[in-house]
């Protein structure tokens, strides 16, 4: 992946995996510094602001970019769970989505 970005260092799906490798490293707050241009950039970021930060409203704002470039199929059904979860906790928790 490294070798892939030192010769094409803007290539989205090698960003989007160093992304992934960041977050299994518990290194959440990196992995979430990397750009969403890419449809699975914005599903990671979703699982990472879930589940790495517990980040409820963040996290549907970030299923709601995934539904954007991605509206049907069973990845935006997938995504469309996490949201519902992800508002679950905002209103059992009291805070809102912006």
């Amino acid at each position: 992946m490294r070798s892939v970005l030192a010769r094409e260092p803007r290539n989205v799906e090698a960003i989007t995996h160093l992304g992934a490798v960041l977050y299994q490293e518990q290194r959440v707050d990196e992995a979430l510094r990397i750009d969403p241009k890419y449809v699975h950039a914005h599903w990671d970021r979703a699982q990472y602001l879930f589940y790495g930060k517990r980040d409820f409203p963040a996290t549907v704002r970030a299923a709601e970019a995934f539904r954007e470039v991605a509206p049907r199929g069973p990845d935006s059904d997938s995504v469309r769970a996490l949201m519902s979860q992800a508002r679950e906790r905002v209103s059992r928790d009291g805070a809102a989505p912006r």
